[in-house]
């Protein structure tokens, strides 16, 4: 009875997703007969699904690559069935962001508002590598599914700097174990620059991990006890390879000039590895060669995409979203985002954002919402605590349209199973209300610059209704038809 019970439910399934597939082409179609290859692949980055981008979609591209710039039905349909799920969860918004195009539509808006942000000088470090304008503005979004969006500057590639210390943090733990780890760093809140001498716990050891006394002690740890049968060499390769295995294979080289620059102004870090030997906060062998290494691991370069892959793998639990690979243990995980909100990029991170984050001075930015999706975010000009002014607004007007705060009672989150949740994609919030929140920040907010108007967003959330007032209101002033206002 069971078993019978089981079967109809997957037949259902089954027949209601070849519904979804054959309804995707009769609307998508020439005359319902021949889907164009190139359309299709328009309306799949318009779901965040970039073929050319993930390896899990390689036999679906061989496959479409055999077929000219068409497919039939049948061609279609045995096509998506190579990609597993992924195309037909998209199209059933059974994915953890059901309507990813409106997703893409708000973070563009909120991107291109940033945009006008001035505020902040650029770190004396990164102007010795001058490899991008003071303006570059760029940000990546992975989702645990594999889907991506892009804004921006996208080809830049900057160092990761200070926001590689909760990476370095996993690390460690997985090598030497959690409780080993707590004896090295602990989890004590620290709202001040990361690079204050005097950051300890009552128990004598740096506060936590974000911090550089905490990043210096666990290079020590990692160089001399985790690694210790490895020489330096052998060690950079290790953590190249593991910061690869993060990014799914995906951008991550290395940055001499970032790291020459380090080198030639270590007198403040320098004073730090003494104190922290002073404190026995560092591993037994410790010497300047620990400073070298940390300023290695600070000076590893990767672009949006890559480092956006990074944050997406710890927000999924240390399961790459591209590889399948599972890279970190879910402790690990764990662990690592309650640790990145001991060291707030703002006094008041918590109560307007309340989701883990890590910051640079080079400008690098790391969102992460855990089970969801991680957002790297990328402009030079940074404020006095080291994190980038643009993308601090940008991450207080997300979390604050779609309520994304796990510290809010009433969150944007909507329970379908245990082991998944999606996010909720709410009702068209008024722009007034997001402006708001980015200006609240201090953010100028400058609406003739960004090309959009009230017209133009309720026309692409379709509400009919306000198209008609505003298109009367437009006739009115202007003596322009109705119809011809665009």
């Amino acid at each position: 009875m069971e078993k019978g019970a089981t079967k109809s439910k997957g037949n259902t399934k089954s027949n209601e997703n070849e519904e979804v597939l054959n309804n995707f082409f009769d609307q998508n179609a020439e005359k319902k007969k021949y889907l164009c290859i190139g359309k299709m692949l328009e309306k799949l980055e318009e779901m965040g699904i970039l073929p050319l981008e993930n390896p899990n979609l390689k036999g679906f591209m061989d496959f479409i690559s055999t077929k000219g710039n068409k497919l039939t039905r049948e061609e279609f349909i045995k096509a998506v069935g190579l990609t597993g799920d992924l195309i037909t969860k998209a199209l059933t918004n059974s994915l953890s962001i059901p309507n990813f195009q409106e997703f893409k539509y708000v973070l563009k808006r909120i991107f291109d508002i940033c945009r006008s942000d001035d505020r902040g000088e650029v770190f004396y470090l990164t102007l010795a590598v001058p490899k991008f304008d003071m303006d570059t503005w760029t940000a990546a979004v992975f989702t645990i599914s594999g889907r991506a969006a892009y804004f921006g500057d996208i080809e830049v590639k900057f160092t990761i700097q200070s926001a590689i210390k909760p990476i370095m943090y996993a690390l460690a733990v997985e090598l030497l174990g959690v409780e080993e780890v707590m004896k090295i760093v602990g989890m004590t809140y620290h709202m001040g620059k990361p690079t204050e001498l005097n950051s300890f716990n009552e128990k004598g050891i740096p506060k936590n991990a974000n911090i550089n006394t905490g990043g210096i002690a666990l290079c020590s740890y990692i160089r001399n006890v985790a690694l210790k049968n490895k020489t330096k060499a052998q060690v950079f390769d290790y953590v190249l390879n593991f910061l690869k295995d993060l990014a799914g294979g995906k951008y991550v080289s290395f940055s001499n000039l970032s790291y020459m620059a380090e080198k030639e102004s270590m007198s403040k870090n320098k004073s730090i590895i003494y104190h922290l030997k002073k404190k026995k906060c560092l591993a037994e062998n410790a010497n300047l060669d620990d400073l070298e290494f940390y300023f290695t691991t600070c000076s590893f370069e990767v672009d949006a995409h890559s480092f956006s892959t990074m944050g997406a793998t710890i927000a999924n639990y240390g399961i790459n979203p591209v590889t399948k690979k599972q890279v970190l243990k879910v402790e690990t995980c764990k662990y690592t985002m309650a640790m990145m909100q001991y060291c707030t990029p703002t006094p008041t991170w918590i109560r307007d954002v309340g989701l883990p984050a890590a910051r640079g001075a080079s400008g690098a930015f790391l969102l992460i919402l855990p089970r969801q999706f991680a957002i790297c975010l990328f402009s030079p000009r940074i404020d006095n605590y080291y994190s980038s002014y643009r993308a601090k607004s940008f991450c207080q007007a997300l979390a604050y349209h779609y309520n994304l705060n796990i510290f809010h009672v009433k969150s944007r989150l909507e329970k379908e199973t245990e082991e998944r949740k999606s996010i909720k994609v709410l009702k068209p919030c008024q722009w007034h209300c997001v402006l708001y929140a980015i200006a609240s920040s201090g953010t100028a907010v400058d609406l003739a610059s960004m090309g959009f108007t009230p017209l133009d967003d309720a026309k692409f959330f379709k509400q009919e209704v306000v198209i008609e007032y505003l298109e009367k209101w437009i006739s009115l002033k202007t003596g322009i038809p109705a119809s011809n206002n665009e």
